[in-house]
Parts: structure tokens; C-alpha cells; sequence
């Protein structure tokens, strides 16, 4: 951005914006919004018809309502989300996380409503799950980076175990049902599967189940999944990630070694927060990780007790310290 975004905001939301600050605050609702598809694609949550457009069009076409302008060039919807909010206290980084959501409730919207314009079949399988959801007790709902989530109710999460992709619950599935069943059914049949495994996280995305439940319609169709994988973004965002641990590195090294920890412990708690800032930034799944499972992979005799102890309010400060330069620095990029 060229300039900061609480003066890009107030600039574009006025009476009588400029043109140039329009067109500024759109590239940057595009560039989030296409990283939020990339996303979404690099884990095979998007329908292959809706796929088939290029990335930044769907972007572009998902945010377009929200610089709809009136008759005096006014963004009606930008002025109503944010004239609730007070800008003035909000940080950059809590702004930015405002315009996320924004950005990625109509990307969802705007998804949806093409998924019913170009696959009426999928379409109406996603409807009838929302529908279905309404009176029934089986699910919580929830949302996560953006997206509509299902959890089984009343049981523990799993949320520290890796998340299931779209050919593992197909699979899970599989086994119970016949491709008769109806959409209530198929909830019921999808919330007692995930109870019963216990080696994946419980939560599955919306728009993954309602792909599957697809396949179970109509064997010969193959889940969705993103066929062009674009690893540009996630290439940039390895880079910051490793740049940032090398400069917390070298500040905190002399403190620590001071404090007797060894260089071969300080290199093993960056690579445990490189492998969380992958997860949180990349993979978008932050959530369920560990730092205890993943530095114990690394210390096999590690306990949860010694951990507590000697590592846990260590670690964390870092990949916090890590985290915050990290996202600094990738803010630059939009």
C-alpha cells in the first residue's frame, strides 16, 4: 500500500471520493481476496467449474459489490460496515483485520452465488445443507479464516490433530451410505463418522462436505479440487517467514545464550515456529497446531510437565515476536 490504511479508508469512504483512492482501496480488497482464493484453492476447496476463471477475475467479480457507488460517487456499502467501527482506536493490523472479513464474507457470498449460476447441482446440495443445519442438533457451526466450518456437537474437537482433506472424508463416509440418502441423512451419517475416528481433526469445511456429499450422489464425479496450483503466494510467504525467524534470531541470541540455553535449543524452538507460522500463514490452519507435539517430535522424552516448565512461555513469546514481524512485513506486499 502507498499509503496507510486508515488514511486510504477515510479517503475512500468520504463524500466525494477521488477516483485514485478508490481504485487504491480496491486493488488492495483484490489482493486479499485473491489470497484468500489462492488459498482456498491450494487446499482444494473450490468447485473445478468455478476454478476454471482465473484467480484475480474471480477476486475482482467476488468484491465488486462493495464499490458499487450512488449517484454521488459514494461506497454505500464500504461507508455502512465501517461507520460503526471506531477507526480512530483501531490499530492497523485490527483495521486490516476488519476489511478481511469483509473481503471474505463476500468472497463467500460471491462463491456461493456462482456455484449455484454454474453447477446448479452443487448448488442446491449446499442450500440443502444450510437448510438442513437449521433444525438440526448434530452440528456446531462455526467460522474459520473466513469460511463456514461443521463440528460434531457435544464431543472434543480434535483441533491438535491435522485437518481431514475431501478424499479422506469421502472415504470415511463411503462405507455407510448407499447414494440414496437424503441431505438430513447424510448429516447425521457425516456426524457419527467423525466421531468415531479419532486420527483427524473433527471440523471439516462446509463447501468440502457439500462436495462430497456430491460424490456419494454421483460416484463418477471426482471431488473438487484446484487443478493449476498457483505457489507464487506461498513461496513469498516462506520467504517472510524466514527472514523474520533469522532477524528475531540474531536479537534474542546473545540475551539467551547468556541465560545458558544452547544454540542447538534456540535452533530447535525457530524451526517448531517456522513450522507454526507455515501452518497459521500458509496453510491458513494455525489453529490446530501444537507447539508441545511438534517440539516434542523433535525431543522425544519431552513431558508435558517439563515443557510447561522450561519451554512453554519461551516459545510462545517468540513465534508472537515472529508472527508480528512476519505479518509487518507481508503486509508490505498488498
Amino acid at each position: 500500500m502507498t499509503m496507510e490504511l486508515h488514511q486510504l479508508l477515510r479517503a475512500a469512504i468520504a463524500d466525494q471520493p477521488r477516483a485514485e483512492y478508490v481504485n487504491e482501496l480496491i486493488s488492495v480488497c483484490q489482493k486479499i481476496a485473491t489470497l484468500f482464493l489462492q488459498r482456498k484453492s491450494l487446499a482444494g476447496r473450490l468447485n473445478r467449474r468455478v476454478l476454471s476463471l482465473p484467480i484475480e477475475d474471480l477476486a475482482l467479480d467476488s468484491i465488486a459489490e462493495l464499490f458499487r457507488q450512488d449517484e454521488c460517487g459514494r461506497l454505500q456499502k464500504m461507508i455502512h460496515y465501517f461507520e460503526n467501527l471506531p477507526l480512530e482506536s483501531l490499530t492497523e493490523e485490527e483495521l486490516l483485520s476488519q476489511l478481511r472479513r469483509l473481503v471474505f464474507s463476500k468472497v463467500n457470498q460471491s462463491i456461493f452465488r456462482m456455484y449455484n449460476e454454474l453447477d446448479p447441482g452443487f448448488g442446491k446440495i449446499l442450500r440443502n445443507i444450510k437448510i438442513a443445519l437449521q433444525s438440526s442438533q448434530k452440528f456446531t457451526e462455526s467460522d474459520r479464516f473466513g469460511e463456514p466450518h461443521l463440528t460434531p456437537s457435544l464431543c472434543e474437537t480434535l483441533e491438535h490433530l491435522p485437518p481431514m482433506d475431501a478424499e479422506e472424508l469421502l472415504t470415511l463416509l463411503r462405507p455407510h451410505v448407499n447414494g440414496t440418502e437424503t441431505i438430513p441423512a447424510l448429516l447425521e451419517i457425516l456426524s457419527y463418522a467423525l466421531r468415531e475416528q479419532s486420527d483427524k481433526c473433527r471440523t471439516v469445511p462446509q463447501t468440502m462436505v457439500a462436495a462430497v456429499f456430491r460424490s456419494l450422489y454421483y460416484p463418477g464425479e471426482e471431488v473438487a479440487r484446484a487443478q493449476n496450483h498457483d505457489f507464487f503466494i506461498a513461496e513469498d510467504a516462506r520467504s517472510v517467514i524466514e527472514h523474520s525467524c533469522l532477524s528475531v534470531k540474531t536479537d534474542i541470541m546473545p540475551k539467551y545464550l547468556k541465560k545458558n540455553l544452547s544454540p542447538e535449543l534456540i535452533e530447535c524452538y525457530f524451526t517448531v515456529i517456522r513450522e507454526y507460522l507455515h501452518a497459521k500463514i500458509i496453510e491458513n490452519d494455525g489453529e490446530a497446531f501444537s507447539y508441545f507435539e511438534s517440539l516434542r517430535r523433535k525431543m522425544p522424552d519431552l513431558s508435558r510437565e517439563e515443557y510447561c516448565r522450561c519451554h512453554k512461555s519461551r516459545i510462545e513469546y517468540l513465534g508472537s515476536l515472529v508472527f508480528e514481524r512476519s505479518v509487518q512485513e507481508l503486509k508490505k506486499c498488498l
